[in-house]
């Protein structure tokens, strides 16, 4: 442990054992602290991370709970409008074989009289050209195409009223389905709202573990000598929020999902590309150290630096660059200049924590992030706390 090396080095440096007992004793306290509120805030991240990537998988099911519901919806107002119609249609026929059997009955009495002796000295008055048997004949032909109008009325309602019933047991069944996929979702968003405060409670909990820390840091450095400050190495996490952009240019491309225009298919981008006039100069964000130099397919160039306690910060489609694996680089100092990434001429950045993609927008300085916004019609700095 660092605080370690302070106590040799204080006794190494020191003139006499009563002096330097006193200011190892602190120095080594002090550093010590400083490697367990650093710890912390490495549990912190990870803790992070872990309620990132749940609250990202919740988010999904209740977008997918939600499209089911609402495409449940869509059918259960489809269905219960052919319920309706249906309902409309049995009326009209019920209304229809009343009247044919009103019909029937009208003509049947009408036969029954003409059968009788009492109304045929009127009927063959009435028309001598038309004989009573005639009448008949065309009497029980008008009734045997009423009575098979109304037999063919009572098969149709027949069918309507199963259909009508099968069409309600479905709407009921939707319903049910309905409610469950509702109550899917208000359990995964009950599920959402807690890990969000867990969360929010997380990234308080992280801002004042890093105000500590750099209380430490601060501490540590009015105790310390000259030559021992060398050996606080500030950490990536302090600066969030602070880094200058790693070039100049359009950010023509943001962190998270990406719709193609043309073709429409998503995709997952885990860093943000710059468009770049070619050799468009490059800085490191951070000191580092190169963890990596080469070539990958489809990206080009392509310089890793290690900023250490685990983060990374890439830097893809480099025309050239006059570094070499494992050299030391300090904050903004020029790494390469801008070529060809797959994306088209510029650099594609990324920041890495463990092999998680970070949000790159989150950790460089506000204003510059409102600018680069302004010059793609976006409002990037709305991210800042990714």
């Amino acid at each position: 442990m660092k605080y370690f090396w302070v106590a040799s080095l204080l006794f190494v440096f020191g003139s006499t054992a009563d002096a330097i007992e006193p200011a190892a004793s602190q120095a080594s306290e002090i550093l010590q602290k400083i490697d367990s509120t650093k710890s912390m805030m490495e549990d912190r991240h990870l803790e992070e991370r872990n309620l990132m990537g749940e609250l990202y998988e919740l988010n999904q099911k209740i977008e997918k709970a939600s499209l089911r519901r609402s495409r449940l919806s869509d059918l259960i107002l489809v269905t219960q409008s052919k319920a309706e119609k249906l309902a409309n249609e049995i009326t009209e026929l019920k209304d229809q074989l009343s009247e044919n059997r009103k019909r029937l009955g009208q003509r049947m009495r009408l036969m029954y009289k003409l059968s009788g002796d009492k109304v045929l000295s009127f009927l063959l008055s009435g028309n001598k050209e038309v004989s009573v048997e005639k009448k008949m004949r065309y009497l029980k032909i008008f009734a045997k195409k009423d009575q098979q109008l109304i037999k063919d009325h009572q098969i149709a309602l027949t069918k309507y009223h199963a259909k009508r019933d099968q069409l309600g047991k479905k709407v009921a069944q939707l319903i049910e389905r309905q409610k469950k996929y509702s109550n899917e979702e208000q359990f995964l968003e009950a599920r959402q709202n807690r890990r969000t405060s867990l969360l929010k409670d997380l990234r308080q909990d992280k801002n004042r573990t890093l105000k500590t820390y750099q209380q430490l840091q601060a501490a540590a450095r009015k105790t310390l000598g000259q030559e021992l400050q060398t050996l606080l190495q500030p950490s990536l996490f302090e600066f969030k929020g602070k880094l200058s952009a790693p070039t100049t240019g359009t950010l023509v491309s943001e962190f998270g999902t990406q719709m193609d225009p043309e073709f429409k298919f998503r995709w997952n981008q885990r860093g943000i590309f710059y468009s770049t006039p070619t050799a468009t100069p490059v800085k490191a964000v951070f000191d580092g150290k190169v963890a990596f130099l080469g070539q990958l397919q489809g990206s080009g160039q392509t310089v890793i630096l290690d900023h250490g306690d685990h983060y990374y910060s890439v830097y893809s489609g480099l025309k050239k660059s006059a570094l070499s694996k494992g050299e030391k680089v300090t904050a903004n100092q020029p790494i390469g200049l801008t070529g060809r990434h797959y994306r088209g001429r510029g650099l594609y950045f990324e920041i890495r924590h463990y092999s998680q993609p970070l949000d790159p927008s989150g950790w460089m300085e506000q204003h510059e992030i409102a600018q680069l916004g302004a010059q793609q019609g976006v409002n990037v700095s709305a991210k800042m706390g990714s």
